[in-house]
């Protein structure tokens, strides 16, 4: 493998890896909370007693949160939440991170069989393996990119300290 082919993967591999969060602000309260969410974002709420609840933001205030779980609507008071982590759906991003690891992924593979079959057959020249190269990185950035397309992650957006309490 040429160095400059080695180097192309190593950067494609190393961009990959490497992952910035974006969504990084963590807020105490819901006035701030009222900054990061809006009515149709996908949250998780995580109640004092550690009950985790996934739904859809129907509404805010600065002391309640609405959250409608499978068409049910249900308010959540401001000491009553723990965390709320959002989910965050990026298809052009996961799309273009998944065609990357692809891409890096099928030249690896084809790199490998272009140095392989050069040991095997020394008289026969390297650009032999250029339609096997491109048939592997076209494969590998259409699975990666399907792949990427579909991933979402989530972020605690907002973190408060509170006491479980139990009715009697």
């Amino acid at each position: 493998m040429t160095k400059l082919v080695r180097a192309l993967v190593v950067t494609i591999v190393l961009l990959a890896l490497v992952r910035v969060n974006a969504h990084a602000t963590v807020v105490g309260s819901f006035d701030e909370l009222s900054w990061l969410l809006k009515p149709g974002d996908t949250v998780e709420v995580l109640d004092a007693c550690l009950n985790e609840t996934r739904g859809m933001v129907a509404a805010l205030s600065s002391s309640v949160l609405s959250v409608v779980i499978d068409g049910r609507r249900r308010d959540f008071q401001a000491p009553e939440v723990a965390r709320v982590n959002k989910e965050h759906r990026r298809p052009v991003a996961g799309l273009v991170w998944g065609a990357s690891i692809g891409l890096g992924a099928g030249l690896g593979v084809a790199g490998l069989g272009c140095t392989m079959e050069r040991s095997y057959c020394p008289g026969q020249p390297l650009y032999r393996g250029a339609p096997l190269s491109a048939g592997f990185a076209a494969i590998g950035v259409g699975l990666g990119a399907a792949i990427g397309a579909t991933k979402h992650t989530t972020s605690v957006i907002y973190s408060a300290t509170t006491a479980c309490r139990r009715a009697r």
